[in-house]
């Protein structure tokens, strides 16, 4: 379908903007639920040597949605 596919076990790293690595874990499944204070923030996703860079502004009382595909 050119969406990508599911994965298991990309390494995903939140950075803060003081470039501050404050979350770093495995993905135990293709979803992944985190609460993150407002501000702004980088999302650095590895999956068997690619990686993928997001930047991703949270604001306060708004739920936010950021999809990573790997092809």
């Amino acid at each position: 379908n050119g969406r990508g596919m599911w994965i298991f076990g990309a390494q995903i790293k939140i950075i803060n903007k003081q470039q501050k690595v404050i979350f770093n874990a495995q993905a135990d499944g293709p979803y992944m639920l985190i609460n993150l204070l407002p501000g702004d923030y980088q999302i650095v996703a590895s999956y068997q040597g690619a990686e993928q860079k997001r930047a991703l502004a949270v604001k306060a009382d708004i739920s936010q949605k950021l999809n990573i595909f790997w092809k």
